[in-house]
């Protein structure tokens, strides 16, 4: 379905932003507040743990062909949502009381990410910024979801989604260096692979961790090399 004409924002611009002295912890922040925060407690692992004006839950990446993130509330082991996601980075959350709204990229190379109802309608936005040692991003409300009770899973799902997609693409890009060194190369001209192979190597990688992010926690650059060895 076209995705309405956005709407205006209506409410101040709020910003993710790495809290300081923690490690992979970021906080909401309008002004000069802080509205919530999320944090992975583990440094490998994509469970991560939110919270929004005194609401909390959990999320985690599941699925392999079929790739989708779980919300619980805090403590609890029944799913209050699912977010299904497609190859394309498109999604679809559902609540369940019923409630749904779309996950969007504007494009698969943009760095705008949005919300909307199932009209299409703009509910909330995020444009991050990756730079090389921090990670930011604004975030727009729009018409009346700042008032709603789901507005807090949305602003902290997104970030969450927003920064798996950050940590794939830096972990592909690692993968790319890997196989670019001169081990890397070695292995292929070893086994008389030329150019050509390698660069469809480095694309195949390039693309599998797109579409199945689980997939970068299954192969290692030692991984990458042996079979190239092989």
């Amino acid at each position: 379905m076209p995705r309405k004409k956005k709407i205006q924002p209506s409410a101040p611009l709020l910003r993710w932003i790495p809290a300081k002295g923690l490690k992979r912890t970021y906080q909401l922040h309008a002004a000069n507040e802080t509205l919530g925060c999320i944090r992975w407690p583990k440094l490998f692992g994509s469970l991560a743990e939110a919270e929004y004006r005194g609401c909390r839950w959990t999320f985690k990446r599941g699925g392999f062909l079929r790739p989708h993130v779980t919300v619980r509330e805090e403590s609890s082991e029944v799913d209050l949502g699912i977010l299904e996601l497609s190859w394309g980075g498109s999604g679809l959350l559902k609540i369940r009381d019923g409630a749904r709204f779309r996950w969007e990229r504007l494009g698969f190379w943009s760095r705008r990410f949005f919300f909307t109802d199932e009209d299409g309608v703009e509910l909330v936005a995020f444009e991050p910024t990756f730079g090389l040692l921090r990670r930011t991003g604004a975030v727009e409300s729009h018409g009346e979801i700042g008032k709603m009770p789901e507005f807090g899973l949305l602003v902290t799902l997104g970030w969450y989604v927003i920064m798996l997609i950050a940590d794939d693409e830096a972990a592909s890009a690692a993968v790319i260096a890997t196989m670019s060194s001169s081990n890397g190369m070695e292995a292929l001209y070893d086994c008389g692979a030329d150019r050509r192979v390698w660069a469809g190597v480095h694309g195949l990688y390039s693309f599998v961790f797109r579409l199945f992010p689980a997939f970068r926690d299954a192969a290692s650059p030692g991984d990458l090399r042996s079979w190239a060895a092989q």
